[in-house]
């Protein structure tokens, strides 16, 4: 069976979820919610590659719901659907949930599928990156040096060293990460 990625549609009416869920669900793994809250637990359930949802839903706007996905998965791409031009809205999601893109109802559903796919490709291109990171890491081993109150891990094919003949040196100290220990 071929790897379809998953959406998550997320809106009170019933019919725009409906609507949407028939018009992806050949190429991808659609999931829907009619609330913020039942979205909350799908995400906590499984991977989602894409969210999109409805701004104006009783109890849970569509900015809070992206807000929270945004910390429990922050890889998976958010949508913010409005049917309403609310700049103040639209501006907060932007900046505070670091949405992909917004889409206005009614929306067109070429530009729907053309956004939809885009964001599914920087999903997976950014589940990849991930993934390839992940296994660097763990193929590299690092070194810990405690100076002070701080912490470096350092890669060790790049510590310097110095002849104790010469002088020279042989490679350079790149610090991976530095964290400061706090008693």
């Amino acid at each position: 069976m071929k790897y379809r990625p998953t959406l998550l549609f997320v809106d009170d009416e019933v019919r725009c979820v409906r609507l949407l869920s028939m018009t992806f669900r050949g190429p991808y793994n659609v999931l829907s919610a009619l609330s913020g809250h039942a979205a909350l637990q799908i995400i906590r359930q499984q991977h989602v590659h894409v969210i999109v949802t409805d701004q104006r839903m009783p109890n849970m706007t569509g900015i809070e719901l992206l807000a929270a996905v945004q910390k429990i998965s922050p890889h998976t791409t958010r949508l913010l659907l409005t049917g309403f031009w609310d700049l103040a809205a639209v501006s907060e999601a932007v900046n505070d949930c670091d949405i992909y893109r917004y889409i206005n109802k009614p929306w067109d559903q070429d530009e729907l599928k053309a956004v939809i796919t885009e964001a599914v490709a920087l999903a997976l291109s950014t589940e990849t990156s991930l993934r390839g990171a992940t296994a660097e890491a763990k193929q590299r081993p690092t070194l810990s040096l405690v100076a002070g109150s701080d912490v470096m891990l350092l890669d060790p094919s790049n510590i310097t060293t110095r002849s104790p003949r010469t002088g020279a040196e042989s490679a350079s100290v790149i610090p991976v990460a530095t964290q400061s220990i706090s008693e």
